[in-house]
């Protein structure tokens, strides 16, 4: 399959049934699901004492994932069905490929970590469309994957246009109502077990993109259990949240007339649902690692820039933003995390969605939606 100019697998989904739809997703990228499956389970491999397979039972047969997505995301769990059927995978491990941070934590534990991220929404300012964009960063088992998918949703007019990875049902990115969103890892805020569950990340951002405005998106947070400190960043034309969600906590942060942004990495800036690693992002004369140095380092690297030229900045500052260290990160040499995709959304008459994959390319790919 061809590579759209950004360096992403592009495709368009439709159909009577989200079976129907994950099936010709899961049809349509089989071998670069296979391959990225193959490259997970030897990531895995490699850092921990069972099985990969092993590990993968586990995680989805003696976890509350599973019941989560039945409960919250019925309809994602049949379009995970139908990708493992079009691709004639188990579907087992096609729901543990979705789960991103539930199976990180079972590598590393909660704590420090490498890059998981940076997120900034520029929102409010006179003869400026809003923006939001992204470094999403993750371990490289995903690269190469990354795809472009636009889902038409069946018997709706919703449309969505997400930057996710072949075989995943989930990606940052927005809806045609114009709402979008991106995501952090927030790694000092409490989670939950694996046998109290939650819902994961990748149901989550995918249910945020079925609203159509802040507000509604901000409620639906509120009402569900989350399995896993997160930071989901969602913009439209009329402004942007921060929201902050945790075991026992949802803490929205807004922009102001004074500071018309938004800037996240992977430290809490609002929730008081702090875990025991809290001490590790007070500030930079707390750090104590490289690693959480980075996540303190990435934020004011973003807010400097921003703040630097807030009025005048746009999609060619955003572009700027991302591509400059430490905001683009370079392969960390125990995960293998990474930027793996670049993002930027403007809001207004252009309705322009860019994406890129930085290890393929240095040009963002355009699509309106």
């Amino acid at each position: 399959m061809q590579r759209d100019l950004g360096g992403n697998f592009y495709l368009e989904l439709s159909g009577d049934s989200h079976l129907e739809i994950g099936r010709q997703h899961g049809e349509i990228l089989k071998s670069p699901i296979a391959e990225s499956l193959a490259n997970f389970k030897a990531w895995l491999g490699s850092r921990i004492s069972e099985s990969p397979d092993e590990l993968i039972e586990r995680l989805v047969t003696q976890s509350n994932y599973l019941a989560s997505w039945e409960q919250y995301a019925p309809h994602l769990l049949a379009e995970l069905r139908g990708i493992a059927d079009g691709s004639q995978q188990p579907f087992n491990q096609i729901f543990a490929f979705n789960l991103l941070e539930e199976v990180l934590d079972v590598v590393i534990k909660k704590g420090p970590g490498a890059a998981h991220c940076t997120t900034f929404s520029v929102v409010n300012r006179k003869s400026r469309d809003n923006i939001l964009a992204e470094n999403m960063d993750w371990a490289n088992y995903y690269n190469g994957a990354q795809a472009v998918i636009r889902i038409r949703y069946p018997q709706s007019d919703l449309e969505l246009l997400m930057y996710g990875f072949a075989g995943t049902v989930s990606g940052i990115g927005v809806n045609n109502q114009g709402l979008g969103v991106a995501v952090n890892t927030v790694l000092n805020t409490k989670s939950r077990s694996w046998s109290e569950g939650g819902l994961t990340c990748m149901a989550t951002q995918r249910l945020i993109l079925e609203h159509d405005e802040l507000d509604s998106a901000a409620q639906f947070l509120q009402s569900v259990p989350h399995s896993y400190g997160m930071n989901y960043m969602i913009a439209n034309a009329s402004g942007a949240l921060s929201v902050e969600v945790s075991r026992n906590d949802v803490a929205v942060i807004e922009p102001t007339i004074a500071r018309p942004y938004l800037a996240h990495s992977n430290h809490a800036l609002k929730s008081h649902d702090l875990a025991s690693v809290n001490n590790y992002f007070q500030g930079r004369e707390a750090v104590t690692s490289p690693s959480v140095a980075h996540t303190v380092e990435r934020l004011e690297c973003t807010v400097d820039a921003i703040e630097a030229n807030a009025d005048a900045f746009d999609s060619s500052s955003a572009a700027a933003l991302l591509g400059t260290a430490p905001v683009k990160a370079n392969a960390d040499p125990d995960l293998g995390i990474q930027t793996l995709q670049s993002m930027i959304i403007e809001f207004g008459e252009s309705r322009a969605a860019r994406f890129m994959n930085p290890d393929y390319s240095d040009t963002y790919q355009a699509y309106q939606y």
